[in-house]
């Protein structure tokens, strides 16, 4: 049996031609088109059949900014208390997103590509082992790409 888009193209492809009419026959099928010049294809009511529902374009995926080494997550400035980035707000690629604190001395974790942040995977002050996502940040051609 033919599917439904096989049909679709069928028909695209009789508009173009400039031909009227055209029957296809199968060992369980047939289907007969006739189109009016110019116009688009009529199909018999038995050879319709209800378009596949489409699904919703996925969310974008978000890339993980994880913990180079084990330690403690920082996600607020250690002098004023502000908060390093906002979530769900811009950030640009080198943007501080959260410091990893390593014995005395604190690593800054950057934003590698530009996006949106979509969220903290941890909370502040929460200890984090190697390669342990901290954030997540949808980038801008992912963000484009869905939409």
């Amino acid at each position: 049996m033919l599917a439904f888009r096989e049909i679709q193209a069928i028909a695209r492809r009789l508009r173009r031609s400039g031909l009227e009419s055209i029957e296809i026959k199968g060992a369980d099928y047939a289907v007969r088109m006739t189109c009016e010049p110019g116009g688009a294809p009529a199909l018999p009511a038995d050879a319709v059949a209800a378009p596949e529902p489409q699904a919703p374009p996925a969310p974008p995926e978000p890339l993980a900014l994880t913990a180079s080494m084990p330690g403690h997550i920082w996600l607020q400035d250690p002098l004023t208390g502000k908060a390093l980035a906002e979530e769900q707000g811009t950030v640009a690629a080198g943007d501080l997103l959260a410091l990893l604190q390593v014995g005395p001395i604190c690593l800054p974790l950057r934003a590698q590509t530009g996006g949106r942040l979509a969220g903290y995977t941890v909370s502040h002050g929460q200890r984090v082992e190697y390669g342990q996502p901290v954030a997540q940040v949808i980038t801008e051609e992912t963000a484009n790409e869905s939409h």
